[in-house]
């Protein structure tokens, strides 16, 4: 005798068939609730990529107070000092002589304003 019953579980359905009561094949099914954000086919196609900047606040706000002064900013790869000519909210411009470092202000350790000359 073949008999189907529908178990519960999980917010998973299943479709159990029984023959003779050994049970045969179960079939799973997703509950009509999570049926759409489980299915990769009802999921949306026409994904455009976006574009993340990261902004350090107060990072910022201690770079822009200090443009047109001499600082030392420490970084991962190592210190840099000279006078701060530009500051943006992902990058700072630093001048030391005839040289010009571009650094990103996710990189900077610490700042530090610089007296000397």
């Amino acid at each position: 005798m073949k008999m189907t019953k529908r178990v519960y579980a999980q917010n998973i359905r299943l479709d159990v068939t029984y023959i003779d009561e050994v049970l045969i094949q179960p079939k799973r099914r997703l509950n009509s609730m999570y049926r759409n954000s489980m299915n990769p086919n009802a999921m949306v196609t026409n994904v455009q990529p976006v574009q993340v900047m990261v902004v350090e606040p107060y990072v910022y706000e201690a770079v822009t107070s200090l443009v047109g002064r001499r600082a030392v900013i420490d970084t991962a790869r190592g210190t840099i000092s000279g006078m701060i000519v530009d500051a943006k909210p992902d990058h700072v411009v630093v001048q030391e002589y005839d040289s010009t470092f571009f650094i990103r202000l996710c990189e900077v350790i610490w700042i530090m304003p610089d007296k000397a000359k």
